[in-house]
């Protein structure tokens, strides 16, 4: 029989505990946050650990410590970070009396001598003896005021994936079919959902900007599951971990909704002669969520107002010409536009000059394997040497881009004991088509 630490709330309480419960605890737990809770300011203040973007919990004791896995308290955004049995050590005298019979005040740690790691039994640390030096004597001792104790997943999973109430970012979930993984099982499925993972750890790619646009990323990949060779298990564990990650998506969305309503709120009750100064956090999520504010909203309402009214009045005075008139008219359009303040109209888009009414075309393409770029031209017409070159040379880009440079689109492969016509790259893999018409994404060829 152990004790084991029980949070409960803002108590703690000791309280014997069997071997299986301590063994259960002590099984590594994944965690996943698909967005970006660290303002552009604290990026640059500790870029070495936030500047990739992520959610700061140095409060989680389990989270990596400065390890392979990344550096501590952070769970960067969008990787599977894995919460580990940690020690934790605390002094002796900070601790509840009824409390200090349950940490040990040793334990065997690895320690490097000589470049070799070599096992020893750690306790305490080196200290002055506080007796001698009242004496005149400079010695030391060994103090025991220092007790430490494992701390587990099992204990620290809740708090990871628990909002902090009330304006805290949630998001932060738990992805059930990595419980218990191993660290190779854990960043095979890291390079099936981002097999690019390589390039944006290393800040030669980024990651979408939008919450949307990494939810959409997710889906294709759990959608791309269907057509990968594996067995049924690892089918259905990697459709419930994806599923675990569209949540944290939807977590996300929600919560910094209402951080930022919550932030608008708090500024309209502001007296008028305090600083009106949104916070950091919900200006960052703004650009992630494409969320404008009201008060955004209704100062593009008053500005293009204004604008209105000014050019009306210059068109009364005789000022200016047809030309500029529709140029003013044209950005007020525009404007309105990205402001959501009115919908598009075909037939004011064609008045402005913005769209101009169609002209019968023909399409003349330019073709290799089966890439192809299309060059509309006038009925009766015929494309130019110049248009040709530039679709001929688009058309190089293009399949340049989509596969390998061994392999071409439409080339036939070597695959089991027939042949495979390649018919994409997508996420730096080749998609191939069978001979019975089924579609297989591969790694490597």
């Amino acid at each position: 029989m152990s004790y084991a630490q029980v949070a409960l709330d803002r108590d703690t309480v000791y309280e014997p505990v069997s071997n299986e419960t301590i063994a259960e605890k002590r099984t590594t737990r994944v965690i996943f946050f698909a967005g970006d809770a660290i303002p552009p300011h604290e990026k640059f203040e500790m870029e070495d650990i936030k500047g990739f973007g992520g959610i700061y919990l140095p409060h989680i004791r389990t989270l990596p410590q400065g390890d392979s896995h990344g550096s501590k308290g952070m769970v960067y955004q969008c990787k599977f970070t894995p919460l580990k049995t940690a020690r934790k050590s605390e002094w002796k005298n900070m601790l509840p009396p009824d409390a200090r019979e349950h940490w040990d005040t040793s334990f065997v740690g690895v320690r490097t001598e000589d470049g070799r790691a070599v096992k020893k039994t750690i306790h305490g640390f080196q200290g002055s003896n506080l007796l001698a030096a009242k004496k005149g004597k400079f010695e030391t001792e060994i103090s025991d005021h220092i007790v430490h104790k494992e701390r587990y997943p099992g204990d620290d999973i809740r708090m990871a994936t628990m909002r902090s109430v009330p304006n805290g970012v949630g998001g932060v979930v738990e992805v059930t079919d990595l419980l218990g993984a191993t660290d190779e099982e854990i960043k095979e499925a890291q390079y099936y959902f981002f097999p690019n993972w390589d390039r944006l750890a290393a800040g030669l790619e980024t990651l979408p900007n939008t919450i949307d646009a990494i939810e959409y990323h997710i889906k294709e990949r759990i959608a791309d599951i269907g057509n990968q060779l594996w067995d049924a298990d690892r089918k259905r564990k990697y459709t419930g971990i994806g599923r675990d990650m569209v949540r944290s998506c939807t977590e996300f969305r929600r919560t910094g909704s209402q951080i930022i309503e919550k932030d608008d709120t708090a500024l309209k009750a502001a007296a008028k002669d305090d600083a009106q100064v949104h916070s950091p956090i919900s200006g960052h999520l703004l650009g992630q969520l494409k969320i404008q504010r009201k008060g955004d909203l209704l100062a593009g309402d008053h500005s293009a107002i204004n604008r209105l009214a000014e050019v009306m009045e210059k068109k009364e005075s005789g000022q200016g010409n047809d030309k500029y008139f529709l140029l003013e008219e044209r950005k007020q359009y525009t404007a309105e536009i990205a402001a959501g303040l009115r919908e598009r109209d075909d037939a004011e888009e064609i008045r402005l000059g913005i769209k101009k009414v169609a002209e019968p075309l023909v399409v003349h393409t330019v073709q290799e394997g089966t890439v192809s770029v299309a060059i509309p031209v006038a009925e009766g017409e015929e494309p130019t040497t110049e248009q040709i070159a530039e679709a001929a040379e688009k058309v190089k880009e293009l399949r340049s881009e989509l596969v390998k440079p061994e392999y071409a689109i439409g080339d036939k492969i070597p695959f089991d004991s027939g042949e495979a016509e390649v018919i994409g790259k997508p996420f730096g893999r080749v998609k191939v088509r069978l001979a019975d018409g089924r579609e297989v994404m591969l790694d490597k060829i």
